[in-house]
């Protein structure tokens, strides 16, 4: 792993917001609660972090999620000293992720929680809790194709432990679906605390 660079909250809050406004999971969603909200929808796809209002404006809509979707990873409980770091991984590294503690991931998993357990579950074609891994298959089409995927946001609770996805589940999952496919490296957005040995989700 090699660090590029630290990164702030705000900074890591409105990557995920931007990422999930264009996505196809949760992208009619997002803009469904911003509409609702009369949230001004230029501070989600062109988010300006040195604005402090903006930043609190997104605070607040993140801390309204349960953490579930649409990366609302700030639940109640999330610890509040998190240093965030841009990093670069290795395609070794990729393969060690670990899903976020959360009952769909932990099945397809076979309750491992590493995401390449997940990925031998897909291709035996189970599906867990009736819901389709088309959604798997479409990534990973669109990956073979040349698409390019944002870095994930993962946590760990300092550099020799584990590393769990926060945001970034399915591209993770389609990265090892074939490795001829996983990258040789990616960028990825982790945040370090001690305390995420306390927090539920880890």
């Amino acid at each position: 792993m090699k660090i590029l660079k630290p990164v702030t909250e705000h900074e890591v809050t409105a990557l995920l917001f931007k990422y999930n406004y264009s996505s196809f999971r949760f992208g009619e969603k997002l803009k469904a609660i911003i509409k609702e909200r009369g949230i001004n929808k230029n501070i989600i796809i062109n988010p300006n972090t040195q604005n402090e209002k903006e930043n609190i404006i997104r605070e607040k809509l993140m801390r309204s999620f349960d953490g579930d979707d649409i990366g609302g990873y700030l639940s109640q409980d999330f610890p509040n000293n998190v240093q965030w770091k841009l990093v670069r991984i290795n395609k070794q590294e990729i393969q060690q992720i670990k899903y976020l503690n959360y009952s769909y991931w932990n099945e397809l998993s076979n309750h491992k929680r590493y995401i390449a357990e997940g990925v031998k579950t897909i291709k035996k074609g189970v599906e867990i809790f009736s819901q389709s891994n088309d959604i798997f298959f479409k990534a990973f089409e669109a990956l073979k194709q040349g698409a390019k995927f944002p870095p994930p946001v993962l946590i760990a609770k300092n550099e020799q432990s584990d590393l769990v996805a926060v945001d970034g589940h399915l591209r993770l999952t389609c990265y090892l679906l074939d490795s001829k496919y996983t990258p040789k490296e990616i960028d990825a957005y982790i945040g370090y605390s001690e305390n995420f040995a306390n927090w539920d989700l880890y």
